[in-house]
């Protein structure tokens, strides 16, 4: 890559055709480019990613488009235009324009056709949420207004039927915003950051275990008919039977549905691999573009790259972060360095690419700070880690 990314500003990127597949079409490499250039202060970290956001925010993938769809995509990018600039600080104008610009630049370099032809009401209402950013406490958002930090390393939080919450030792009371419609529905929402975890329990005695850098969204009542709440990141579930209302978990990338199980679930929004794997009981997973699935307890849904896999594994080294574990069999390095890597959002490297092939087996106490954590993993695996600014590290073979 010749392109000299130094001083480029977020309308640079928004032109740059290599920016755009790297955003739209991420592989491993493109991954781990784009977070060198960061590292190494190669690149201006604020305006790359104020031009992803805006890339990220146009819902599009590869396919061909008549010329009727190309107006109603372009119609659409200019209300989603107006929108923003409604919302956001005149200083942001400008963002908000290159965010045209760029669906423009998208469907002239790879012609573009919208993802979901079926409008989904329920993701269309999480999707006009505000976006509200993590915190480094566990965040619990009532309302715009009633927002609870919780500063625990791990939060459990109980709805009660009478309306009340009980957060770890403190209750609330959770009341109902006034509807400005009577079919206005109002969502909470749950937010855990970087090397935390919480534990939600609904009023139904479903309850939900949240892992690190994960996003829970889902209304403030649930519907007569369905259960159903959004998720980015991973969780992992226990559904509480009840078979007039289904429990529904949508992502960026999966619809699964149940009436009484347990199962995990990770779907962080931005990665190339997503899964279910089921413990007990019965689920249907469905996914864009593949034939329904019914797992069996044991299976593994693994959807990689528009590919998916249905195979059996030991459920245990799925779950066993819900007990501050990681527990891992015959995984890479590679693999276990990227999952370390965004649980502590922090940024690993490895320098020599021979360890990245090492396949090890152990056990990672999740409760530790990554430095011990990669202190230990150093006593079991023959590399040797070097920390160099505040979250940045780099694996290496000791031998060199």
């Amino acid at each position: 890559m010749n392109t000299d990314y130094s001083k480029y500003v977020a309308k640079d990127f928004l032109e740059d055709e290599f920016f755009i597949q790297s955003v739209y079409f991420p592989t491993e490499e493109t991954s781990r480019f784009w977070e060198t250039m960061i590292c190494n202060g190669s690149i201006i970290e604020k305006e790359y990613k104020l031009a992803t956001l805006y890339l990220q925010s146009i819902q599009v993938k590869r396919e061909k488009m008549s010329p009727e769809e190309m107006d109603e995509l372009l119609d659409r990018i200019e209300k989603t235009i107006e929108c923003k600039k409604r919302k956001q600080k005149k200083s942001f104008y400008w963002y908000a324009t290159a965010a045209c610009m760029t669906g423009l630049i998208c469907a002239s370099i790879f012609v573009y056709k919208k993802v979901q032809v079926k409008p989904d009401t329920f993701l269309s209402a999480i999707e006009s949420l505000e976006k509200i950013e993590a915190d480094k406490d566990v965040q619990l958002i009532l309302s715009p207004k009633n927002q609870i930090f919780i500063p625990d390393s791990t939060a459990t939080i109980q709805y009660a039927k009478e309306g009340k919450i009980q957060i770890n030792t403190q209750t609330v009371q959770n009341l109902p915003e006034k509807q400005e419609k009577a079919e206005e529905t109002k969502y909470n929402q749950l937010i855990v950051p970087a090397g935390k975890r919480s534990v939600l329990t609904f009023s139904d005695s479903t309850c939900i275990w949240v892992n690190a850098n994960t996003r829970v969204i889902y209304p403030q009542a649930f519907e007569k008919e369905k259960r159903e709440i959004y998720v980015d990141g991973e969780v992992y579930l226990s559904v509480a039977p009840d078979k007039t209302r289904p429990f529904i978990i949508k992502t960026s990338e999966m619809h699964i549905s149940v009436l009484g199980t347990t199962f995990d679930v990770m779907a962080y929004k931005g990665d190339s691999i997503h899964s279910v794997v089921l413990v007990c009981g019965s689920v249907k997973v469905e996914s864009e573009g593949h034939k329904d699935a019914i797992l069996t307890p044991n299976d593994q849904y693994l959807k990689k790259n528009d590919k998916v896999d249905i195979h059996p594994v030991n459920v245990s080294d799925y779950i066993s972060w819900k007990e501050g574990i990681y527990q891992y069999h015959n995984v890479s390095l590679d693999q276990i360095l990227h999952k370390l890597s965004r649980y502590y959002d922090v940024s690993i490297y490895i320098e020599d690419a021979g360890i990245s092939r090492l396949t090890c087996s152990g056990k990672l106490e999740l409760k530790d700070d990554i430095d011990r954590v990669l202190a230990g993993l150093a006593v079991t695996v023959p590399v040797k880690y070097e920390k160099r600014g505040k979250n940045y590290y780099f694996m290496s073979n000791p031998e060199n």
